[in-house]
C-alpha cells in the first residue's frame, strides 16, 4: 500500500514538474516553417477547409516545395487558429503540449511492459516512470515541443507508441486491427510512423522468443518460458506483423500518391547524405547524454568521401550499436536493450535515407529518444543494480538531481525559442558557419531598424551560402531600406536568376516594384507568385492593395501623377525622361520637394553631380528635414569631390 502511494505521488510530481518546466513556452513565437504552413497559409485561417486538407495537399503550405500530404497536422492547425485570437501561438503550443503528455504516458506503459518481459521486478514501474521522466524533461524533447509545425513528429510518434501499447495490452483485440488505427492517424501527420511495422515485428519476435507477451506483470517459471520458446519463431512473428506491414505500406503509397510533384526534400546527393548519417546518429547519442550542444539549425554539411575520418567513426558506432542489439537478442535479461536500441535506429531511418536540406536537426530525436532512454536505463540497472541497491536513499536523490538538471536545461531552451531574435542569436553562436542562421539573425536586426548591422550578417552569410536566393532577397530589402534602389533591384534579380520559380523571390520583388510605384510590373510578379503558391496570403493582400490604388490613382494632369511617373522612369533607367516628368510636376506644384529630390537622384545616375547638388539644395530649402534629399546631396558632393 505504501509503495502504491509513493508511486502515485511520483506520477503526480512528474506531471507538475513537466508543466512547470514548460510553463514559459506557451507564448513562444512562430519559427522556421511555421511561416509558410501557418502564418502565411490562407487555408489554415478558415476552419471550413478541414475536409479539403484530406483531398488537396497543396493546402499544407504556401510554399510549393514544402507541400506534403499531412492532413491531420493541417486540420489541427486550423482548429487552433480558429480558437486563437488573430493567430496567437498559445493554442498551438497548448495542443502540442497535451499530445506530448499523452506520448509520455504511453511511453511509460510501453517501457513497463518491456521491463517486465525481461525480468518482472516489483520496482520496474519506478524504472519505467524514470524513463518517462527522463524523456519528458529532456531538452531534446523541447526542440520539438517548441516548434509548432513539428507537431507532425509529436502526433506521428504518439501514433506509433499508441499502436504498440494497444498491441501489448489488448492481445485479444489484435484480430480486429484496432492497434493499427492510431498508426494510420500518425502516418497522416508524418509518414515516418510507417516504422511501426518493423518495430512491431522485432518486439513481437523477441517477446515471444523469451516469454509471454500477452499479459502484463505475470511471472512465469523458467521452464514455462523455455517450453514456449520452441513455438515462437521468426516466421510466426513475421506472419503476425504482416497486417502492419500491409497497412503501413498501403498508407505510405497513398501519401506518396497524394503528395504534389512540387514537393522537394531539399537535399542533394543521396549517397553523400547517407554516408554522413551514421556520424549524425552518433551526435544524436551525444546530445542525448549531454544536451549542451543543441542548435535549432546546425552548420554541419554532408561528407563526400569514405576517407573522411568521421564517416569511419560513424560506421564503427553503428556496428557497436548493432553488436549490442545482437547481444540483447541472445540474452533475455538484455531484452530492453535490444528493443530500445532497435527502436532508436529504426525511428531514425526515415530521416537518414531521404536527403533532407538539413543534415542534422535535433527535433528528429523526438521519435527515437524513448527507445534510447529505455535501453540506457536498463543497461545501468543490469550493470550496477546491486551497487544501486546498496547505495540506499542516495539513488533517489541522485535521480531527482538529474531530472532537475534536465528540467532546468529544458526551461532554458524554452527561453531560446521565445523569439526569432533569441533563437537565431543562439544559432549564430552554436553554428557560426550556418549561412541561414546568420541571415535569419540579420532579419531580426533589420526588423529593429538596424539595417547596417543586418547587412553585415547577410554578407557573412554569403560566405557560406553564396547561391541562397532568399539571402539575396533580404540583401535587396536592406539595400532598399537604405535608399539604394539600384542595388536593391540588382539583388532581387540575382535571387530570381537563382530561383525563378520561388514564390518568395517573386513576391518580394513585386512588393519592391509596388513600393516604387511600378504597379504594372508588380502585378506581373504577383500573378506568378499566386500561380506558384495560391495560398500566399501576403501576395493576395498586396494584389488587392494595388487594385485599390489603381482605382483611385491620381489623374494624369496632377503633380502626383508626374512624380509617380518619374519614379517609374527612374527604375526603368530612363533618367532624362524621369527629369522631364519631374519638371512637369514642378510646373503644377513649384514647391514640390520630392520632385527636386527625384531630379537629384536622376542626375546622380547620369553622373552630372553639379546639377544633382543644385536640385537637392532646392529640395532641402523647401523641406529642411528631408533626410533622403540630404543623403542624395551628400552623395553628389562626395562624387563631385572625387572628380576634382
Amino acid at each position: 500500500m505504501r509503495e502504491k502511494l509513493i508511486f502515485r505521488l511520483s506520477c503526480l510530481l512528474l506531471l507538475i514538474s513537466v508543466i512547470l518546466t514548460y510553463l514559459n513556452h506557451f507564448h513562444n513565437s512562430f519559427h522556421f516553417d511555421d511561416s509558410h504552413t501557418i502564418q502565411n497559409n490562407i487555408f489554415i485561417h478558415d476552419i471550413k477547409n478541414i475536409p479539403k486538407f484530406f483531398t488537396d495537399a497543396t493546402t499544407f503550405s504556401s510554399n510549393p516545395s514544402n507541400q506534403s500530404y499531412r492532413p491531420v497536422v493541417s486540420a489541427t492547425l486550423a482548429v487552433d487558429y480558429w480558437l486563437s485570437e488573430n493567430g496567437e501561438p498559445f493554442f498551438f503550443h497548448l495542443r502540442n503540449f497535451i499530445v506530448f503528455l499523452i506520448y509520455t504516458a504511453l511511453t511509460y506503459l510501453f517501457v513497463l511492459k518491456i521491463f517486465n518481459a525481461a525480468d518482472a521486478y516489483s520496482d520496474n514501474k519506478f524504472r519505467a516512470l524514470f524513463v518517462a521522466a527522463l524523456f519528458s524533461l529532456h531538452p531534446l524533447a523541447a526542440e520539438t515541443v517548441n516548434y509548432i509545425i513539428s507537431r507532425s513528429d509529436i502526433i506521428s510518434s504518439m501514433g506509433v507508441m499508441a499502436g504498440m501499447v494497444i498491441w501489448l495490452y489488448f492481445p485479444k483485440k489484435r484480430k480486429y486491427g484496432i492497434y493499427l488505427l492510431p498508426v494510420i492517424f500518425g502516418m497522416l501527420a508524418k509518414p515516418s510512423a510507417a516504422m511501426f511495422a518493423p518495430i512491431l515485428f522485432f518486439n513481437d519476435w523477441l517477446l515471444n522468443k523469451y516469454g509471454n507477451s500477452y499479459t502484463l506483470n505475470v511471472i512465469r517459471k523458467e521452464k514455462d518460458s523455455s517450453s514456449q520458446q520452441a513455438g515462437q519463431s521468426f516466421i510466426r512473428s513475421a506472419i503476425r506483423s504482416l497486417p502492419a506491414f500491409i497497412v503501413c505500406g498501403l498508407t505510405y503509397w497513398f501519401i506518396v500518391h497524394m503528395t504534389p510533384k512540387t514537393w522537394a526534400p531539399g537535399g542533394t546527393s543521396r549517397w553523400d547524405y547517407m554516408i554522413t548519417q551514421p556520424y549524425i546518429i552518433l551526435l544524436y547519442l551525444r546530445n542525448s547524454l549531454l544536451p549542451t550542444h543543441l542548435s535549432a539549425d546546425t552548420d554541419l554539411s554532408t561528407f563526400t568521401s569514405f576517407s573522411e575520418p568521421r564517416v569511419l567513426l560513424g560506421f564503427l558506432f553503428l556496428i557497436s550499436i548493432s553488436a549490442l542489439i545482437i547481444l540483447g537478442i541472445k540474452n533475455k535479461k538484455l531484452l530492453p536493450v535490444a528493443l530500445g536500441l532497435f527502436w532508436f535506429l529504426a525511428a531514425l531511418v526515415p530521416t537518414s535515407v531521404v536527403p533532407l536540406a538539413e543534415v542534422m536537426n535535433d527535433h528528429r530525436m523526438f521519435f527515437p529518444l524513448p527507445g534510447l532512454l529505455m535501453a540506457l536505463v536498463w543497461m545501468v540497472h543490469i550493470k550496477y543494480g546491486n551497487v544501486l541497491k546498496r547505495a540506499g536513499k542516495i539513488i533517489p536523490a541522485l535521480c531527482i538531481l538529474l531530472l532537475a538538471t534536465l528540467a532546468y536545461g529544458t526551461h532554458q531552451r524554452n527561453e531560446v525559442w521565445k523569439t526569432e531574435e533569441s533563437l537565431w542569436k543562439d544559432v549564430t553562436e552554436k553554428s557560426p558557419h550556418n549561412g541561414r542562421g546568420l541571415m535569419n539573425y540579420g532579419l531580426t536586426l533589420m526588423a529593429q531598424g538596424k539595417i547596417t548591422e543586418a547587412l553585415d550578417y547577410f554578407e557573412r552569410a554569403k560566405q557560406f551560402t553564396p547561391a541562397y536566393p532568399i539571402l539575396f532577397v533580404n540583401i535587396a530589402i536592406a539595400k532598399g531600406a537604405l535608399g539604394n534602389a539600384f542595388e536593391a533591384e540588382n539583388n532581387f534579380k540575382i535571387a530570381l536568376d537563382l530561383a525563378p520559380d520561388n514564390p518568395e523571390c517573386n513576391f518580394y520583388y513585386a512588393r519592391f516594384l509596388s513600393e516604387t510605384k511600378r504597379y504594372a510590373q508588380a502585378k506581373t510578379y504577383l500573378q506568378k507568385t499566386l500561380a506558384l503558391a495560391p495560398a500566399h496570403l501576403e501576395a493576395k493582400k498586396l494584389s488587392e492593395q494595388i487594385q485599390n490604388y489603381e482605382s483611385s490613382a491620381p489623374a494624369a494632369s496632377t503633380p502626383e501623377y508626374f512624380l509617380n511617373l518619374s519614379l517609374q522612369l527612374y527604375h526603368e533607367k530612363k533618367f532624362a525622361e524621369c527629369i522631364d516628368a519631374c519638371y512637369k510636376a514642378l510646373q503644377l506644384k513649384p514647391d514640390y520637394a520630392e520632385a527636386y529630390n527625384n531630379i537629384c537622384s536622376a542626375y546622380n545616375e547620369l553622373k552630372e553631380y553639379g546639377k544633382a547638388m543644385q536640385a537637392c539644395d532646392s529640395a532641402i530649402k523647401l523641406n529642411p528635414t528631408f533626410t533622403l534629399a540630404k543623403n542624395n546631396y551628400e552623395y553628389a558632393r562626395r562624387m563631385c569631390g572625387k572628380r576634382n
